[in-house]
């Protein structure tokens, strides 16, 4: 909207004479319809340049000017606010009317500003630009034309004056020149040479200037000679007199805290029996205190206890899992080792033993540091070990030959080797048999199964007889059709049943097909007359009845059963419910693991209507959009994958943001109320893809005691930012 801008210039200058810091800039700021503007949030953008207004030589920015009910009057001073050029240095807004100086020139974009290369030598006759733009919290505005500043302040043009009031260069002395320049000694004296018209140094020597002609002195001092060889003292303090304290005094002030003084604060008691009640104001309470206790802050109170694994930070979690010190024995002796008992949940000392199941093939070499003799079944030592014994029976010393046994000896009671005797001796005497096994005994035993007396004939299988009580064998008997057994090495073989069941009314206890071609495959049925008849498959069919019961074939693209959702659609469409009662719902999941892929709904197009049968754009919503609650943020990385709305009560600073998407719209509030300026580091995800943030012009530091509101919209890889400071 267009404006009409009435403004002032004016310089206050310090009553003391010293150089004024800064510069004021009144004015008045109407619309086209002459109402004021008084907006809460204005922000000013002051550069000066040279008389050409090509080189920028200084520019700061203002923020956060409140005009409500001004009436579209301000006064914002100049010199105090953020200086965007030059960058750094301390160089000021008066800095910039030095006509004597060489200046960098700036480039500017906003608040930024850098090098732009070139450089203005200014000249004593020299003017300078003010060029102003202010944001009325929708827009720059351009204050236009340039203001001309023909006089420059008094504060800058002193720096470049000829004269100063009515006296000339020549009138002044620089401070460079006295004394060529270089360091007084201590205790010197300025002097004026009239023929050099300089000013030197003296050192204070006899009669010469600068030597002190008289020295006065306050209580509690005193001086004596004052003009001529002066002696300064201090008088001993009294009841009416201030001065030093003697040493009968100070014994006497040091007496004067008894055993009887009383004492308060953390403290209570006399100075012969003081008490400590409390640390820094905390009261102590203590109760059964014991070894090993630690004070801990509980209730406003220091009181004593145990210190407990609650106590230490996170200590539980790192000991979660862990074993106990409990679940340990105190002590275990030698040859015993720690076994974990389930029932118990610890830890218990057992002696160390090996089962001789668990020890099989040769153990090599010899056991470190064993050396004393074997006893028991085997004697000698490790090295050279000799059996004498087979489980505590003494075997005789005789030397066996070839082909010898062991043989128990019942005579010695030891185990003597021996041949084995010739004929039946050492051979099977006798063998038993358990039912349905019976053996006709003796060294050549007949074996034989209960009720069988031979060999059965072919076809037959051998099972129990009816009673019960022995086995028999059992030909299979059929028919044509019927089921063929056929027998081969190993194996039996039934052939492809065909006409299993033919009698008027068939039962069958279970029937499994396999192996069958699908050629050949038949579904059993009954026909309108109850009886069974084979139908005839059909590829992609399912089995129905029709509404008079009589089966048949259907093809599953057929639309029989409307109660389901076809897939493949429906004619004039078709509606899914997710159950039949009040407030049941329907839930639609992309799969049932538990990491979800996407739901798509007219990924090629068309439109979605919620709360409407008409949609007219690719989301049409009939009725109130709500967001989940806004996220709170207590680091520097936002996420926006768990929400478009954020906030953080973090102070302005950079600001990582990520998962943000194509066509994005996002909000981040700042509540952080410290002054500071904000940045940020866009990406498409988490860390990767990174986004172009653009910040908008008037982008500067927040407002104190304020919050700060961002908006974000994402475009291709651009993020576009706007703001709302001062809120």
């Amino acid at each position: 909207m267009p404006v009409f801008i009435v403004f002032l210039i004016l310089l206050f200058f310090q009553p003391s004479h010293s150089a004024p810091v800064t510069l004021t800039y009144q004015g008045r700021i109407v619309r086209a319809d002459g109402t004021p503007l008084e907006h809460q949030n204005i922000s000013f953008l002051f550069k000066i340049t040279d008389p050409s207004g090509q080189c920028v030589i200084y520019q700061e920015y203002v923020t956060g000017i409140d005009m409500t009910n001004s009436k579209g009057v301000f006064d914002v001073p100049i010199g105090t606010g953020n200086v965007s050029w030059p960058t750094g240095g301390s160089f000021s807004i008066l800095d910039s009317f030095n006509n004597n100086s060489v200046f960098s020139c700036g480039s500017c974009s906003g608040y930024t500003c850098v090098s732009s290369g070139g450089t203005y030598s200014a000249v004593n006759t020299d003017s300078r630009l003010l060029r102003v733009q202010f944001n009325d919290g929708h827009s720059w505005k351009a204050i236009s034309p340039d203001n001309v500043i023909r006089t420059v302040p008094y504060a800058a043009f002193s720096l470049a004056a000829q004269k100063l009031g009515d006296h000339g260069v020549n009138a002044f002395v620089l401070k460079d020149s006295v004394n060529g320049n270089a360091s007084c000694d201590s205790g010197s004296f300025l002097t004026w040479n009239a023929t050099t018209k300089s000013f030197g140094c003296a050192g204070v020597s006899g009669s010469a200037g600068g030597t002190v002609t008289d020295v006065t002195v306050a209580s509690p001092l005193a001086v004596s000679n004052g003009q001529s060889t002066p002696h300064i003292t201090i008088q001993a303090a009294s009841n009416s007199q201030h001065g030093y304290l003697t040493s009968t005094d100070w014994t006497t002030f040091n007496n004067k805290l008894g055993a009887s003084t009383s004492f308060g604060g953390d403290v209570s008691g006399t100075a012969a029996n003081i008490s400590v009640d409390k640390i820094k104001n905390t009261p102590l309470s203590f109760s059964s205190l014991a070894n090993g206790h630690i004070l801990k802050y509980s209730a406003g109170s220091w009181v004593n206890g145990a210190i407990s694994v609650s106590d230490i930070s996170d200590l539980s979690t790192n000991l979660a899992g862990k074993p106990d010190y409990a679940q340990f024995p105190t002590s275990c002796t030698a040859a015993q080792t720690m076994t974990f008992v389930s029932p118990v949940g610890g830890f218990t000392c057992t002696n160390i033993a090996i089962p001789a199941s668990q020890v099989s093939g040769n153990i090599s070499g010899t056991a470190a540091g064993f050396s004393g003799s074997l006893s028991g079944d085997v004697t000698g030592t490790q090295s050279s070990t000799t059996v004498t014994k087979i489980r505590n029976v003494n075997v005789a010393t005789t030397t066996p030959n070839a082909g010898d046994v062991l043989r128990y000896d019942a005579g010695t009671s030891s185990w003597v080797p021996a041949s084995l005797p010739s004929g039946s001796g050492g051979g099977v005497s006798s063998v038993s048999a358990t039912s349905p096994l019976s053996s006709s005994g003796g060294d050549t035993p007949s074996i034989s199964l209960a009720g069988l007396s031979g060999l059965g004939t072919s076809h037959q299988l051998l099972g129990m007889n009816n009673g019960a009580s022995g086995y028999e064998y059992k030909t299979l008997n059929g028919t044509t059709q019927q089921v063929i057994v056929s027998h081969a090495a190993g194996s039996i073989t039934l052939s492809t049943p065909q006409n299993i069941h033919t009698a008027a009314t068939p039962t069958f206890a279970g029937m499994t097909l396999s192996s069958l071609s699908a050629a050949g495959i038949r579904v059993v049925a009954s026909d309108s007359a109850g009886a069974l008849t084979g139908l005839a498959s059909a590829n992609n069919a399912i089995l129905t009845t029709n509404g008079s019961g009589v089966p048949g074939f259907q093809a599953i693209s057929g639309d029989i059963f409307n109660q389901y959702v076809l897939q493949a659609g429906r004619t004039g469409g078709q509606t899914i419910y997710g159950g039949t009662a009040a407030s049941e719902t329907l839930t639609i999941n992309s799969t049932s693991n538990s990491t979800r892929g996407y739901v798509l709904v007219n990924p090629n197009g068309g439109h979605v209507g919620i709360g409407t049968t008409t949609p007219v754009s690719r989301l049409q919503v009939n009725g109130d959009i709500t967001n989940a609650g806004s996220v709170n943020n207590t680091s520097v990385n936002v996420n926006f994958s768990s929400g478009n709305l954020q906030h953080t009560a973090l102070n302005c600073q950079s600001f990582v943001l990520n998962n943000m998407k194509d066509g994005g719209a996002y909000t981040f509030a700042v509540k952080g109320t410290s002054v500071a300026t904000c940045s940020f580091t866009a990406y498409s995800g988490l860390g990767t893809g990174a986004l172009t943030v653009h910040m908008p012009i008037d982008h500067g530091a927040t407002t104190s005691a304020k919050h700060t509101l961002y908006n974000f919209l994402v475009l291709g890889s651009d993020v576009y930012v706007s703001w709302s400071p001062g809120l």
